[in-house]
């Protein structure tokens, strides 16, 4: 599993719950969400509106000679969806309306739900919060999105649910070991999931492989997939390995002005 794409869920999550019409109900990769039977028609398990967060396919087609840390262009969903089940009884008035919200589940209300959810959902990834921050940062740009839009009416099993597909041009994973930057994109979202799980900061940790406390020469070939005698040939290789030249102790970017 690509770390940058745990952390391009778990961040959307955290900031999509309590930004939305759903309320908390936002699920990781929670695929039972939306089901579809053998003949064709679509099911779901929830109870009440939803959002589905999860990273579909991925391309990289520019890397370095043999890096696999490159995550390319990745294709990040939101699902979201509302039923006819999904209502409550006003005891007073005796009407039924769409749970955590105040609409009567009519089409047309189904399909104003889905608009708002849409609307709720890009104002959170692009407002303020820490996690709607780490979010953006996680990748370098958008280059595509798509809405799809899915019903059903069948049985009494009145569903609507929509597919926002954003592909982005996702960051990397970092190379297993090296020493995070303070101020990292990855530094900063290991320490904010560490923080509000600690059992998510270790598998956060267990990602990233122990944090060494020095840059190696080793690093560099894994970031770039080099074999140790291209690195040599670049002049970035140790030439006595073990020797304490082998430890980058003050790394820095010459360039020609």
């Amino acid at each position: 599993m690509s770390f940058a794409r745990f952390a391009l869920r778990a961040s959307a999550v955290r900031a999509l719950r309590g930004a939305t019409l759903v309320g908390d109900n936002v699920r990781d990769s929670d695929f039972g969400a939306i089901d579809i039977a053998g003949d064709g028609s679509l099911r779901t398990d929830q109870d009440r509106p939803f959002v589905l967060v999860y990273t579909d396919d991925g391309e990289a087609t520019e890397t370095d000679l043999r890096s696999l840390r490159q995550n390319g262009a990745v294709d990040f969903v939101c699902e979201f969806g509302i039923a006819a089940a999904m209502t409550v009884l006003d005891e007073e008035t005796g009407a039924s309306h769409i749970a955590g919200i105040s609409m009567p589940p009519t089409d047309a209300n189904f399909e104003l739900t889905l608009d708002m959810i849409d609307r709720q959902i890009v104002a959170a990834l692009t407002g303020q919060g820490v996690w709607a921050e780490i979010w953006r940062r996680l990748s370098l740009s958008v280059t595509k999105i798509e809405r799809r839009r899915a019903a059903a009416s069948d049985e009494g099993m009145r569903l609507a649910a929509r597919q926002m597909r954003v592909r982005l041009d996702l960051l990397p994973d970092p190379v297993a070991g090296q020493p995070m930057a303070p101020g990292a994109v990855w530094a900063d979202f290991v320490a904010a999931i560490t923080a509000e799980d600690a059992v998510l900061g270790d598998v956060a940790a267990s990602f990233l492989g122990g944090q060494d406390t020095a840059l190696t020469y080793d690093m560099l070939r894994a970031g770039r997939g080099h074999t140790e005698a291209e690195g040599r040939a670049l002049g970035y290789g140790p030439f006595h390995p073990g020797h304490p030249e082998y430890l980058i102790t003050d790394p820095r970017i010459e360039t020609d002005v």
